[in-house]
Protein backbone atom coordinates (compact mmCIF):
# COMPACT_ATOMS: atom_id res chain seq x y z
CA UNK A 1 0.00 0.00 0.00
CA UNK A 2 1.60 3.17 -1.10
CA UNK A 3 -0.94 5.62 0.95
CA UNK A 4 -1.77 5.19 4.72
CA UNK A 5 -5.70 4.50 3.32
CA UNK A 6 -7.07 2.91 0.65
CA UNK A 7 -10.91 2.09 -0.53
CA UNK A 8 -11.16 -0.99 -1.00
CA UNK A 9 -14.94 -1.29 -1.59
CA UNK A 10 -17.24 1.07 -2.31
CA UNK A 11 -20.25 -1.17 -0.71
CA UNK A 12 -19.30 -3.83 1.79
CA UNK A 13 -21.70 -6.28 1.28
CA UNK A 14 -22.29 -7.17 4.84
CA UNK A 15 -23.33 -3.31 5.39
CA UNK A 16 -26.93 -3.71 6.27
CA UNK A 17 -26.10 -6.41 9.05
CA UNK A 18 -23.75 -3.70 10.39
CA UNK A 19 -26.11 -0.88 10.52
CA UNK A 20 -28.49 -3.42 12.09
CA UNK A 21 -25.78 -4.26 15.00
CA UNK A 22 -24.66 -0.78 15.45
CA UNK A 23 -28.43 0.51 16.01
CA UNK A 24 -29.67 -2.80 18.48
CA UNK A 25 -26.36 -1.56 20.85
CA UNK A 26 -25.92 1.62 20.70
CA UNK A 27 -27.74 2.06 24.37
CA UNK A 28 -25.68 -0.56 25.16
CA UNK A 29 -22.62 -0.44 28.06
CA UNK A 30 -19.24 0.61 25.39
CA UNK A 31 -15.55 0.93 27.51
CA UNK A 32 -13.21 3.04 26.96
CA UNK A 33 -11.27 1.81 23.67
CA UNK A 34 -8.13 2.94 25.10
CA UNK A 35 -7.41 3.06 28.48
CA UNK A 36 -4.43 4.80 28.98
CA UNK A 37 -5.24 8.14 27.63
CA UNK A 38 -7.55 8.74 30.60
CA UNK A 39 -9.20 12.01 28.60
CA UNK A 40 -10.65 10.11 25.77
CA UNK A 41 -12.35 7.58 28.26
CA UNK A 42 -15.57 8.75 27.46
CA UNK A 43 -15.21 10.53 24.09
CA UNK A 44 -13.98 7.36 22.13
CA UNK A 45 -15.89 3.98 23.35
CA UNK A 46 -15.62 0.35 22.15
CA UNK A 47 -17.97 -2.45 22.10
CA UNK A 48 -15.65 -5.65 21.15
CA UNK A 49 -17.20 -8.88 19.40
CA UNK A 50 -13.29 -10.02 19.48
CA UNK A 51 -11.15 -8.79 21.69
CA UNK A 52 -7.50 -8.25 21.17
CA UNK A 53 -5.71 -11.10 20.64
CA UNK A 54 -8.34 -12.64 18.77
CA UNK A 55 -10.81 -14.23 21.45
CA UNK A 56 -14.43 -13.93 21.01
CA UNK A 57 -16.94 -12.00 23.75
CA UNK A 58 -20.21 -13.47 24.78
CA UNK A 59 -21.60 -10.62 21.98
CA UNK A 60 -20.86 -12.83 19.51
CA UNK A 61 -22.78 -15.32 20.97
CA UNK A 62 -25.70 -12.51 21.47
CA UNK A 63 -25.25 -11.27 17.72
CA UNK A 64 -24.89 -14.63 15.60
CA UNK A 65 -24.97 -12.67 12.40
CA UNK A 66 -21.67 -11.19 12.81
CA UNK A 67 -20.26 -14.46 12.44
CA UNK A 68 -21.43 -13.58 8.64
CA UNK A 69 -19.17 -10.91 8.53
CA UNK A 70 -16.57 -12.22 10.58
CA UNK A 71 -16.20 -14.89 7.72
CA UNK A 72 -15.64 -12.11 5.16
CA UNK A 73 -12.28 -11.42 6.21
CA UNK A 74 -10.61 -14.39 4.90
CA UNK A 75 -7.42 -13.74 7.48
CA UNK A 76 -6.66 -13.91 11.08
CA UNK A 77 -8.57 -11.52 13.08
CA UNK A 78 -6.67 -9.87 16.17
CA UNK A 79 -9.56 -7.54 17.10
CA UNK A 80 -13.40 -6.97 15.67
CA UNK A 81 -15.38 -4.07 17.20
CA UNK A 82 -17.30 -1.11 16.92
CA UNK A 83 -15.80 2.29 17.45
CA UNK A 84 -17.24 5.58 18.31
CA UNK A 85 -16.22 8.99 18.92
CA UNK A 86 -18.33 11.35 20.43
CA UNK A 87 -19.17 14.78 19.30
CA UNK A 88 -16.07 17.33 20.01
CA UNK A 89 -13.46 14.57 20.94
CA UNK A 90 -10.22 14.52 19.16
CA UNK A 91 -7.76 11.96 18.30
CA UNK A 92 -4.13 13.66 18.45
CA UNK A 93 -2.11 12.56 15.29
CA UNK A 94 -0.39 9.26 16.32
CA UNK A 95 1.02 5.89 14.91
CA UNK A 96 0.10 2.76 16.73
CA UNK A 97 1.90 -0.54 17.10
CA UNK A 98 -0.99 -2.39 16.53
CA UNK A 99 -2.12 -2.17 13.19
CA UNK A 100 0.38 -1.38 10.17
CA UNK A 101 1.77 -3.17 7.79
CA UNK A 102 5.63 -2.92 8.97
CA UNK A 103 4.58 -5.72 11.71
CA UNK A 104 2.41 -7.38 9.60
CA UNK A 105 -0.87 -6.40 10.76
CA UNK A 106 -3.83 -3.79 9.07
CA UNK A 107 -7.08 -2.21 10.37
CA UNK A 108 -10.27 -2.44 7.70
CA UNK A 109 -12.56 0.40 8.36
CA UNK A 110 -16.48 0.13 7.34
CA UNK A 111 -18.31 3.65 8.15
CA UNK A 112 -21.83 3.56 9.87
CA UNK A 113 -22.47 6.29 11.31
CA UNK A 114 -20.29 9.67 10.38
CA UNK A 115 -20.75 13.49 8.48
CA UNK A 116 -18.75 15.67 6.80
CA UNK A 117 -17.81 17.11 10.21
CA UNK A 118 -15.80 14.56 11.29
CA UNK A 119 -12.32 14.85 9.75
CA UNK A 120 -10.37 11.96 9.75
CA UNK A 121 -6.57 12.64 8.32
CA UNK A 122 -4.33 9.68 7.40
CA UNK A 123 -0.66 10.47 5.91
CA UNK A 124 -1.76 14.31 5.88
CA UNK A 125 -4.88 13.85 3.47
CA UNK A 126 -8.25 14.11 4.75
CA UNK A 127 -10.61 10.86 3.77
CA UNK A 128 -13.99 11.48 2.50
CA UNK A 129 -14.98 8.25 3.98
CA UNK A 130 -18.77 7.39 3.73
CA UNK A 131 -20.94 4.94 5.40
CA UNK A 132 -20.72 1.59 3.85
CA UNK A 133 -17.59 1.70 2.32
CA UNK A 134 -14.88 -0.90 3.25
CA UNK A 135 -11.30 1.14 3.67
CA UNK A 136 -8.10 -0.34 4.48
CA UNK A 137 -5.77 1.44 6.73
CA UNK A 138 -1.70 1.32 7.72
CA UNK A 139 -1.52 2.75 11.80
CA UNK A 140 2.31 3.27 10.69
CA UNK A 141 1.26 5.95 9.04
CA UNK A 142 0.80 9.36 11.21
CA UNK A 143 -3.16 9.37 11.66
CA UNK A 144 -5.63 11.51 13.70
CA UNK A 145 -9.65 12.37 14.36
CA UNK A 146 -11.29 14.84 14.98
CA UNK A 147 -15.01 14.64 15.29
CA UNK A 148 -16.88 18.50 15.12
CA UNK A 149 -20.20 17.65 14.51
CA UNK A 150 -22.64 17.19 17.12
CA UNK A 151 -23.39 13.51 16.29
CA UNK A 152 -21.58 10.48 16.97
CA UNK A 153 -19.43 9.08 15.09
CA UNK A 154 -19.39 5.38 14.34
CA UNK A 155 -16.80 2.45 12.60
CA UNK A 156 -17.02 -0.71 12.35
CA UNK A 157 -13.23 -1.65 12.82
CA UNK A 158 -11.27 -5.17 11.94
CA UNK A 159 -7.71 -5.57 13.01
CA UNK A 160 -6.24 -8.66 11.06
CA UNK A 161 -2.78 -10.30 10.22
CA UNK A 162 -1.82 -9.27 6.86
CA UNK A 163 -1.65 -12.72 4.81
CA UNK A 164 -1.96 -12.90 1.11
CA UNK A 165 -5.36 -12.14 1.06
CA UNK A 166 -5.23 -9.18 2.71
CA UNK A 167 -2.40 -7.90 0.53
CA UNK A 168 -4.01 -9.01 -2.40
CA UNK A 169 -6.83 -6.61 -2.08
CA UNK A 170 -3.95 -3.85 -1.70
CA UNK A 171 -2.61 -1.91 -4.63
CA UNK A 172 0.70 -3.02 -5.49
CA UNK A 173 3.87 -1.91 -3.67
CA UNK A 174 5.67 0.73 -4.95
CA UNK A 175 8.56 3.27 -4.23
CA UNK A 176 6.24 5.64 -2.34
CA UNK A 177 5.64 2.61 0.24
CA UNK A 178 9.51 1.77 0.18
CA UNK A 179 10.26 5.02 1.07
CA UNK A 180 7.72 5.21 3.65
CA UNK A 181 8.99 1.95 5.48
CA UNK A 182 12.76 3.06 5.80
CA UNK A 183 11.47 6.77 7.65
CA UNK A 184 9.17 4.66 9.25
CA UNK A 185 11.76 2.59 10.77
CA UNK A 186 14.34 5.13 10.89
CA UNK A 187 11.82 7.09 13.60
CA UNK A 188 10.74 3.96 15.20
CA UNK A 189 14.60 2.95 16.03
CA UNK A 190 15.37 6.31 16.89
CA UNK A 191 12.45 7.21 19.57
CA UNK A 192 13.01 4.25 20.91
CA UNK A 193 16.39 4.68 21.51
CA UNK A 194 15.74 7.83 22.98
CA UNK A 195 12.95 6.45 24.89
CA UNK A 196 15.70 3.83 26.68
CA UNK A 197 18.37 6.54 26.94
CA UNK A 198 15.55 8.15 29.17
CA UNK A 199 14.18 5.11 31.13
CA UNK A 200 15.93 1.76 31.28
CA UNK A 201 12.70 0.40 32.29
CA UNK A 202 11.02 1.24 28.73
CA UNK A 203 12.16 -2.14 26.85
CA UNK A 204 10.70 -4.20 29.96
CA UNK A 205 7.54 -2.03 30.24
CA UNK A 206 6.86 -2.43 26.48
CA UNK A 207 8.36 -6.07 26.30
CA UNK A 208 5.70 -6.79 29.15
CA UNK A 209 2.88 -4.44 27.34
CA UNK A 210 3.64 -6.67 24.08
CA UNK A 211 2.85 -9.93 26.11
CA UNK A 212 -0.17 -8.89 27.53
CA UNK A 213 -1.09 -8.19 23.88
CA UNK A 214 -0.30 -11.18 22.43
CA UNK A 215 -2.22 -13.23 25.75
CA UNK A 216 -5.37 -11.04 25.43
CA UNK A 217 -5.17 -10.29 28.93
CA UNK A 218 -6.05 -6.50 29.17
CA UNK A 219 -6.70 -4.45 31.79
CA UNK A 220 -10.61 -4.11 32.39
CA UNK A 221 -12.16 -0.77 32.30
CA UNK A 222 -15.08 1.34 33.61
CA UNK A 223 -17.95 0.99 31.09
CA UNK A 224 -20.18 4.18 29.59
CA UNK A 225 -22.70 4.66 27.13
CA UNK A 226 -21.55 6.19 23.28
CA UNK A 227 -24.60 8.19 23.09
CA UNK A 228 -24.36 9.70 26.33
CA UNK A 229 -23.15 12.69 24.63
CA UNK A 230 -22.48 15.68 26.87
CA UNK A 231 -4.61 6.91 22.57
CA UNK A 232 -3.75 2.47 24.90
CA UNK A 233 -0.28 3.69 27.63
CA UNK A 234 0.66 4.00 23.87
CA UNK A 235 -0.50 1.37 21.34
CA UNK A 236 0.54 4.89 20.11
CA UNK A 237 4.23 4.32 18.76
CA UNK A 238 5.30 7.74 18.07
CA UNK A 239 2.84 11.24 18.34
CA UNK A 240 3.62 13.78 16.20
CA UNK A 241 5.65 15.84 18.09
CA UNK A 242 8.25 12.97 18.34
CA UNK A 243 7.90 12.50 14.33
CA UNK A 244 8.83 16.06 13.63
CA UNK A 245 11.78 15.77 16.43
CA UNK A 246 13.42 12.70 14.67
CA UNK A 247 13.09 14.29 11.64
CA UNK A 248 15.03 17.19 12.52
CA UNK A 249 17.97 15.03 14.06
CA UNK A 250 18.09 12.76 11.51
Amino acid sequence: MNTGAFRVQEHFEHFGVLENICERVSRRTWKPANTDYAELADGWTAFHFIEPGGKETDHVREFPEMRRVRDFFRCPIEQLMLYAVRPGTALHPHRDMSGNLPFGRLRFHVPIVTNPEVDFVVGGERLDMRPGELWALDTSYEHSVRNRSNQVRVHFVVEVVANDWVWSLLPKKGVAYYRHLVGFWTVACWVGAKKLRKDRRFLARNLRALARRLSGQWKASAPVSPLDVGGTRRSSLIDKNEFHSARRTS
